[in-house]
């Protein structure tokens, strides 16, 4: 009797690897570096010497390694869990507890792959897990100047066209802002347009807060802005920001006209894919990196 099998859908992103250069004041530069040195240096460590401390837990870099094949570098990151250790149970009610030994975690994984060719870097969504700040903490530990992981969008006609010289009558903005709270203080940037919607935006990132929101709408009134060239060069760059969640705006052509709600964070570059496992067991980690490798190359974008 074949054994059932359970299905787990894996998103894909990716992301340029970029230096973080602080310039004048509290501005940076992101200017995209390859981090193959970096990477090099980390496969000849001990898996001791590649674990930080992490919001009070340990992210370790479990596996690292140069595939001569796909010519990427393939690494298997591993987050202690804080929490309370998870109760086994089966379906009639019975349950019991997992016996960790002292030097043993409970943990979740996160797939990487690094294209030195590129300077892309593929990463497994897991919220469970840890996302970009994760990744960019554990590289600046060991790299100078601090690594960012910059967003890839591609924009479509239409949306290219809805952000030059439209106008709309709802912005909706979130960001994570790192500013004190990690290596990579990359929501601080101040853009110093001499726009409506800039110095708004500028007004915000200035705030020391960990999470800013910016939302407004003109509602059902005569009002509407125009976006200028300025505001163009600054939606870009916040298409390319990773600690910006929530990009949308709602269009419309003149002021009697009903909004049209567009999500500019769909541009994002990602992939999806399906792995395959017994129910009851472990996922083969080796399948997950395959899958990336396999999704990367046939990414149309990176032709």
């Amino acid at each position: 009797m074949d054994k059932k099998m359970n299905q787990k859908k894996i998103t894909i992103e990716y992301y340029n690897t970029c230096a973080l250069n602080q310039e004048c004041g509290s501005d940076f530069s992101r200017d995209i570096t390859d981090i193959s040195i970096l990477l090099n240096s980390l496969s000849h460590r001990p898996v001791k010497e590649r674990t930080i401390n992490y919001n009070g837990e340990n992210l370790l870099l479990s596996f690292i390694e140069f595939n001569n094949e796909s010519k990427l570098w393939e690494l298997i990151f591993f987050k202690s869990r804080s929490s309370t250790i998870p109760i086994i149970i089966d379906t009639n009610g019975n349950s019991h507890q997992i016996l960790l030994k002292d030097n043993e975690m409970i943990s979740e994984a996160l797939c990487v792959l690094y294209d030195s060719s590129t300077q892309i870097l593929c990463m497994q969504r897991n919220i469970y897990a840890f996302g970009t700040k994760g990744i960019e903490d554990f590289f600046s530990f060991f790299s100078k100047p601090n690594i960012y992981l910059e967003s890839i969008h591609k924009l479509d006609s239409q949306k290219k066209s809805l952000l030059k010289g439209s106008k709309f009558k709802k912005f909706k903005l979130h960001i994570r802002n790192g500013i004190n709270k990690n290596l990579s203080p990359t929501a601080s940037k101040q853009y110093n347009k001499n726009t409506s919607i800039c110095k708004v935006i500028d007004s915000a990132l200035a705030v020391n807060s960990s999470i800013i929101n910016i939302e407004f709408s003109m509602g059902n009134s005569s009002n509407i802005i125009k976006i200028e060239d300025e505001d163009f060069e600054v939606f870009q760059d916040l298409m390319n920001n990773n600690n910006v969640k929530v990009f949308e705006l709602g269009f419309a052509p003149d002021e009697k006209s009903n909004m049209q709600i567009t999500d500019f964070m769909d541009s994002r570059i990602h992939d999806t894919l399906s792995i395959s496992y017994p129910k009851g067991g472990i996922v083969d980690f080796k399948d997950i990196i395959n899958k990336m490798t396999e999704k990367y190359r046939n990414n149309l974008f990176f032709k």
